[in-house]
């Protein structure tokens, strides 16, 4: 009789500890992910947490990925299908990104929104900054002492 409890306990055991390796196995490859994803830019947004559940989809399901990355999975599919769609300002960003290389990263948003008016593109300052920021430019000036 004790050999039959015994045997019951081995697998009643076996089983969380298999569950528990699986959940250690998902948060490394997370972690691997995220340590790739931070050397190009200083914070994590919910995007980009939804990029890396995408990436780890096939190995681990989705519901556990999102309640470990602690977003909502409704959130993820809709930020999933916002990534299917084509970017509306592309054609902004390639035109800020080339003012601020002609200028030598002097031009601040402001400059910038002032050289696409007179290139023909009305575009409000504040969707400049927005996109300086996702392209990760900023100006380099000297403040004054």
């Amino acid at each position: 009789m004790t050999s039959k409890s015994n045997n019951s306990k081995k697998q009643k055991t076996s089983v969380p500890l298999i569950a528990n390796k699986r959940q250690q196995d998902m948060e490394n490859d997370y972690l691997t992910k995220l340590e790739l994803l931070m050397s190009k830019q200083e914070n994590i947004t919910n995007q980009d947490k939804a990029k890396i559940v995408y990436e780890l989809r096939k190995q681990y399901p989705v519901t556990a990925l999102v309640k470990y990355l602690n977003i909502p999975r409704s959130t993820y599919y809709n930020l999933l299908k916002q990534m299917s769609r084509p970017d509306k300002d592309a054609d902004i960003k390639v035109v800020i990104q080339t003012i601020f290389d002609e200028h030598e990263g002097r031009y601040g948003y402001r400059r910038i929104r002032e050289e696409l008016a007179k290139r023909g593109q009305n575009v409000n300052h504040k969707k400049v900054l927005r996109i300086m920021k996702i392209l990760g430019i900023k100006s380099s000036s000297n403040r004054k002492k």
